[in-house]
């Protein structure tokens, strides 16, 4: 039961934290990029690269920041569902790019976490 308690509320806390910076990014940047979700994976990324390399071995704090948190703070799903809108409307060029930056962007921060 302690476990499902340290994710449960690592995720609940990593959820209304991306609420809240996506409509804050949002209502600051241009609309027809997805900024926020961009911003809020490549944090989260390096986040969980630093909960990796110092709290792997901590399961406590690892389910709660790593697991919880940060499963719960970054958005896979919204990501493929922008991709793909943007696909659908011929805008192409624009999802190739998000995809780009998100994926590479995720991966070298995720490693400059780990590394820090």
């Amino acid at each position: 039961m302690g476990t499902l308690l340290f994710v449960g509320i690592g995720a609940a806390l990593g959820s209304v934290s991306r609420y809240d910076i996506t409509k804050f990014i949002g209502a600051r940047t241009i609309p027809n990029f997805p900024l926020a979700t961009l911003t809020i994976n490549l944090v989260g990324a390096f986040c969980l690269g630093i909960i990796v390399r110092y709290l792997l071995h901590d399961s406590a704090w690892y389910l709660f920041l790593g697991t919880g948190f940060c499963g719960g703070f970054t958005t896979f799903s919204t990501m493929i569902n922008e991709i793909i809108e943007f696909s659908l409307a011929k805008d192409i060029h624009v999802a190739l790019v998000y995809l780009s930056f998100s994926l590479l962007g995720g991966i070298l921060l995720f490693f400059g976490g780990f590394f820090i």
